[in-house]
């Protein structure tokens, strides 16, 4: 299969070779590996994304990861989503060891960057030691870069508590949108956030349709024993359920839940969301009526 005509018979030959070799053929293996990253650079979508499942196999040796992700990057550069967001959660299925190329990427700011945060947001916690690339990159003009840094510090979690000054400094900026990324990413942190809670409180009075929802959600996850913010966020999280952002409707179905029983009133709209076209939102809202009967 690796020497097939058919490009998609060679990636899918090399990824049952990588997966079924006991290692006897060390030749043959670099074979398979290269084809499955050549693969990645394929304009076959089908081609593309079985390369991308394929180097989401732990079987493949942990020193391709490097060159793999590169090719992978290459890839990226169609700039569709369809063909880019496979790659990107392939390459996140492979955890940490992805890291150091996504965070060389920062400090080089490769074109393809915003990607590489995607992929960090997606590894989380195990995406730490990306943190002072991340924090640099907050200071890039680019909002965009900005929002993605932020969601990507959140998703890392309490180990991101030493960026939470410059969070801050993102929260009270100009930009709404970097503002709710902002919320976000301290709400990630959690608890040791705790001196992001009055510039919180102020924004909760914001004319922005879900600047006041982000900084509830972040305030109750930095401050969990707040009965009267848990009673006033109710209504907001209920609303987030609609919001355009998958991770949005994630968390606020969790939160709902994990509010319990002041939050009854938001029932039937944690049912509606049991509707939800996303798998992510549809568990969460399950979860939560499990929560709230």
């Amino acid at each position: 299969a690796l020497d097939s005509d058919d490009p998609f018979l060679r990636v899918t030959g090399a990824w049952g070779l990588l997966k079924l070799s006991d290692g006897d053929s060390p030749r043959r293996l670099r074979k398979a590996i290269e084809i499955v990253m050549n693969g990645l650079a394929s304009d076959n979508d089908d081609v593309r994304l079985a390369a991308a499942q394929a180097l989401a196999d732990p079987d493949i040796p942990d020193d391709a990861v490097g060159e793999a992700f590169a090719k992978a990057m290459v890839a990226l550069e169609a700039k569709n989503p369809e063909k880019i967001m496979p790659i990107v959660e392939a390459l996140a299925a492979l955890g940490p060891k992805v890291v150091p190329d996504c965070f060389r990427s920062l400090e080089e700011k490769r074109p393809l960057r915003f990607y590489a945060m995607q992929v960090l947001h997606r590894v989380g916690p195990g995406a730490a030691p990306a943190i002072p690339a991340l924090m640099v990159t907050l200071d890039d003009p680019d909002v965009e870069l900005q929002r993605e840094a932020l969601f990507a510090l959140g998703a890392i979690g309490p180990a991101a508590s030493t960026a939470t000054d410059k969070v801050i400094e993102m929260l009270n900026g100009a930009d709404a949108e970097v503002a709710r990324a902002a919320c976000y990413a301290l709400g990630g942190i959690g608890p040791d956030a705790q001196a992001a809670l009055p510039s919180l409180a102020q924004l909760m009075g914001s004319n922005d349709e879900f600047l006041p929802i982000a900084c509830i959600w972040a305030s109750l996850k930095i401050n969990t024993d707040d009965d009267k913010l848990k009673e006033k966020a109710v209504p907001y999280l209920a609303k987030a359920l609609s919001d355009d952002r998958e991770h949005v409707r994630v968390e606020a179905a969790y939160m709902l839940g994990e509010i319990g029983q002041p939050a009854k009133s938001a029932v039937r709209a944690v049912w509606q969301a049991l509707a939800d076209t996303s798998p992510a939102v549809r568990e969460a809202a399950a979860s939560a009526i499990r929560e709230l009967k």
